[in-house]
């Protein structure tokens, strides 16, 4: 079986990344590709430097080499090209997924070293606060304070239950008053 050639591109990019074999079988297998696939490509794929970079005179036939593309056919040809098409749109999915991880985990990062901060200037003015707090000789005015200011709010209270119950008369009186017209307006008619 031919090794898919974008499949052994990627392979040699990642270990030439440092990425270790497993991963990139994880990666690989990951993004749909067969175990046996992969497997086959990690251990058949040719070095780049094994290969001669000479190239060969026409006439001469490498009795290894078969014109495999050549001689399939044609609904085979595209299937190689919808395959390798999908194989790269999946590794530049993959890598844009890992940028995204990536940029997202550095703004969380900034994120949290901007909340640590917000809780250290909130720490130092708790203190400062702290520090201010009226002392002893000025917790008996407050309390005054306090007492009147629940005596004002027992009267504002007061003066909103009145206006709630004039409020639910003038209602009373606006519907019988819009009765009676609408009883007019019937005998009218």
């Amino acid at each position: 079986m031919v090794v898919d050639p974008v499949l052994s591109e990627t392979i040699e990019n990642l270990q030439n990344s440092g990425v270790s074999e497993d991963e990139i079988k994880d990666m690989l297998v990951s993004m749909g590709y067969s175990d046996g696939d992969v497997e086959e490509a990690l251990s058949g794929k040719p070095s780049a430097t094994s290969e001669s970079s000479e190239p060969k005179a026409q006439d001469e036939e490498d009795p290894e080499e078969e014109p495999e593309v050549e001689e399939m056919p044609q609904k085979y040809k595209n299937t190689e090209v919808e395959n390798t098409k999908e194989h790269s749109d999946r590794a530049e999915l993959a890598s844009r997924l890992a940028m995204n991880v990536s940029n997202e985990a550095v703004n969380k990062v900034e994120n949290y070293h901007e909340d640590v901060q917000n809780i250290k200037s909130d720490i130092v003015d708790l203190h400062e606060k702290v520090d201010n707090l009226p002392q002893s000789e000025h917790i008996d005015s407050l309390h005054d304070k306090t007492d009147y200011l629940h005596e004002r709010t027992d009267e504002l209270e007061q003066k909103i239950d009145d206006v709630d119950a004039k409020i639910q008369v003038l209602t009373d009186m606006m519907k019988r008053i819009l009765d009676n017209q609408r009883d007019i307006l019937l005998k009218l008619k």
